[in-house]
């Protein structure tokens, strides 16, 4: 069996590899390796239709492709402006896995793949991101529910988004000059326990979206977050008054 991961080089993507890597197969696809031992992978842009062609011949030659998780995000460095930015955005993130599942429908429909998109709560909350990243998210859910209608009516393949919020990896604590102690104190008072979700809870979920335990989740929105979409803001305001 063959476990599928677009984005796996970095971050939430990479946790979700350390977790499926340990009872399968799995396959990397991403902008740069993920470096890892005991691991496919396949290399480039998923912008590029030959690139996108290579990674459908790959995956289609797998025996029993039991899940492919995207987890595929675009960095915003298109200095075009938004219209720019939006369409480098849709291209990566929504144009090149409509190519993908159509290229592998076959494949997918004999093995009853499950897929897991890694969306956000941006897709229906305003968040700081640029409004690229907003449009994506609310994109890919309804992408998903609208797959998971189509193939659930002829097989078993499933579609699923889960949706974190803030998510805590130490390496972008350390990578990133803005997350001040303030910061870091308003990301907490924004989750009702006061405990950042990790990224290697969101691979647990992960992986038990892509096993028969979970065949009844289809077409589902997971929201991931701790709790934060559902903090007022004078509310998460008054907890933060109190650490400061």
């Amino acid at each position: 069996m063959s476990k599928i991961v677009f984005g796996g080089s970095s971050g939430i993507g990479k946790r979700i590899i350390e977790k499926l890597r340990i009872d399968s197969t799995v396959v990397n696809i991403d902008l740069k390796e993920n470096g890892s031992k005991r691991l496919i992978e396949l290399i480039g842009d998923l912008r590029d239709d030959n690139f996108v062609k290579e990674v459908i011949s790959k995956i289609s030659s797998e025996t029993n492709i039991e899940s492919i998780v995207w987890s595929i995000r675009y960095r915003n460095k298109n200095k075009g402006g938004r219209v720019a930015m939006i369409k480098e955005c849709m291209e990566l993130e929504i144009y090149s896995f409509i190519k993908i599942i159509d290229g592998l429908e076959k494949e997918l429909i004999r093995d009853g793949t499950s897929i897991v998109i890694i969306s956000s709560i941006a897709s229906e909350l305003i968040s700081s991101q640029e409004m690229s990243y907003n449009i994506v998210k609310a994109a890919q859910e309804a992408m998903a529910r609208k797959f998971g209608v189509i193939y659930g009516e002829k097989s078993d393949v499933r579609f699923n988004c889960i949706c974190p919020g803030i998510v805590g990896m130490e390496e972008r604590i350390q990578n990133d000059e803005t997350k001040t102690e303030v910061v870091l104190k308003l990301q907490r008072c924004s989750v009702p326990r006061e405990k950042i979700v990790s990224a290697e809870e969101i691979a647990e979920l992960v992986s038990f979206l892509t096993k028969k335990e979970s065949s009844s989740i289809n077409g589902a929105r997971i929201v991931c977050d701790g709790g934060e979409s559902i903090m007022d803001q004078y509310y998460v305001a008054a907890r933060m008054q109190e650490l400061l």
